[in-house]
């Protein structure tokens, strides 16, 4: 298993773009978050599959070509549920 490549992840980009949009967010390097100098997301491929790792938790994406809407909505909320964590 490896870092997903940025052109695996084209079909994420509303994903992305909402991930970006939550404060305190930083993306020190294309496709991998922070928050508060802390690793919160990034992401791999293998065999064609995209992963998200979110803390220590990895959520199967989908396929490329066919990434599950529903497994972005829960990386999303996992990250925001995750910086929400931190804030304190």
């Amino acid at each position: 298993m490896r870092h997903a490549k940025i052109d695996e992840l084209k079909e994420l980009e509303e994903l992305l773009n909402k991930v970006k949009a939550i404060e305190g967010i930083k993306e020190r390097t294309q496709n991998h978050f922070y928050y508060k100098g802390l690793g919160i997301l990034h992401f791999h491929s293998d065999s064609g599959q995209i992963y998200a790792d979110v803390g220590e938790e990895r959520i199967l994406i989908g396929t490329i070509g066919n990434m599950s809407k529903e497994a972005m909505d829960k990386t999303y909320n996992l990250v925001k549920k995750a910086a929400a964590k931190r804030m304190i």
